[in-house]
């Protein structure tokens, strides 16, 4: 209905959780039955770009990884493009 609605969620934690908080927004949306979700801010992430509509799990994964590994966590993932698996084999 062309009417924003919207929550900031901690993206560290599991993709259930995430869904918790997106589902709890949706219901306080002032559209009743409000059931469109999209990423349209973030912070923390460095330089990794974040789409309006990556998944639960990819956000709750990248999140953590940036969490446990801080800013160079965040620099590999950009220097890696985003590339989970990559930065994770150059922290081993």
């Amino acid at each position: 209905n062309g009417i924003l609605h919207g929550a900031w969620v901690e993206a560290a934690q599991e993709p259930w959780a995430i869904y918790d908080e997106v589902r709890d927004m949706l219901a306080a949306s002032p559209v009743a039955g409000a059931e469109e979700w999209a990423i349209h801010d973030y912070e923390g992430f460095g330089e990794v770009r974040i789409e309006e509509y990556t998944g639960f799990n990819t956000v709750a994964e990248l999140a953590s990884f940036i969490v446990e590994h801080g800013d160079m966590g965040a620099a590999l993932l950009d220097y890696f493009s985003g590339d989970l698996n990559e930065a994770r084999e150059a922290v081993t």
